[in-house]
């Protein structure tokens, strides 16, 4: 009994060393996407942080990819938005995060995607946020990892440890609707 647990640990031993190495000569590479959220079942509505007035539903409205998408009646304020947690943490090695949204206003407002590590905290200057127009209808937004990683004013951003992905709006006047799908890693194909 004793030989045979020492047996199973070195043979446990040399497969944990067999795939750190082929893992580290890229054996096990992740795929070029690796979608973070689709909205097809609804245990993702617990990767989403809810907070009173908001409304968050699964819907086939809009579904951009697959059959639903993710509904998001947001109340009043300057910053609406969403709040997404308990996804993958590690972004290195992806090139942007890409996403469809759309709105349902008859004005363009703006959309500001904050990514933040584990050391940013709450200081603005401390994470990414990057603003993208959104006019009414539905876009596509894709954010520049590398712009995020050298959003902090004094480091890096930690793209192997991204704590948080926030989507809100800027002062949109009202308290607006939108619908997100398909929210995923892209990796440039070489």
């Amino acid at each position: 009994m004793i030989r045979s647990r020492a047996a199973s640990a070195a043979l446990a031993a040399l497969a944990a060393l067999a795939f750190a190495l082929a893992a580290g000569c890229g054996l096990f590479e992740r795929p070029a996407v690796l979608v973070l959220l689709d909205f097809e079942e609804d245990r993702e509505l617990d990767r989403v942080w809810w907070s009173c007035p908001d409304l968050f539903s699964l819907t086939t409205e809009h579904a951009s990819s697959g059959e639903r998408s993710l509904r998001c009646d947001l109340g009043p304020g300057d910053y609406p938005g969403v709040r997404f947690r308990d996804l993958d943490r590690d972004w290195s090695g992806y090139d942007r995060l890409a996403f469809t949204i759309r709105q349902g206003g008859a004005d363009t407002l703006t959309l500001v995607v904050r990514i933040d590590d584990a050391r940013s905290g709450e200081d603005f200057d401390n994470r990414y946020n990057g603003r993208f127009p959104l006019p009414p209808g539905t876009s596509e937004i894709r954010v520049d990892l590398d712009e995020a990683r050298a959003a902090p004013e004094d480091r890096e951003l930690d793209l192997s440890r991204v704590e948080r992905l926030v989507l809100f709006l800027y002062r949109p006047g009202r308290p607006p609707v939108l619908w997100i799908d398909h929210v995923r890693l892209e990796r440039e194909e070489e």
